[in-house]
């Protein structure tokens, strides 16, 4: 009897880890300037229906969950000194790298003049 118990504890405990232990489905990427290939730093990454986000590491690194309902949404990346990015989520890579390439947006300022006057006390 004690054998069958520890057998069915056994069983339980195995299935148990099995079920529960599932790692979580991600999407990688890397967020990289397209004129100098350097990585883009600290971007933010969302999702445009959802509220959904994340932000590129030092290297421009990111993951983001894979989950069934994003197929028809779209992934919105965007970087102070670059042109927003938009991308529909369902041709991401599963499995591999995505590399996403921001195009750097220059703005042009006009000149700034400074005078000076004395005044009298």
């Amino acid at each position: 009897m004690i054998r069958h118990l520890i057998f069915i504890g056994l069983l339980f405990s195995i299935n148990h880890a099995v079920i529960y232990c599932q790692q979580p489905d991600y999407i990688r990427g890397k967020v990289i300037d397209s004129k100098t290939s350097e990585p883009v730093s600290y971007a933010a990454i969302r999702l445009k229906n959802s509220q959904v986000g994340v932000y590129t590491n030092a290297e421009g690194d990111f993951r983001i969950l894979n989950s069934s309902g994003f197929q028809s949404d779209s992934l919105i990346v965007t970087c102070i000194g670059f042109h927003r990015l938009s991308v529909a989520f369902s041709v991401l890579k599963t499995s591999g790298m995505n590399n996403l390439k921001l195009v750097p947006n220059i703005y042009v300022l006009n000149e700034v003049r400074i005078n000076d006057r004395k005044r009298r006390l």
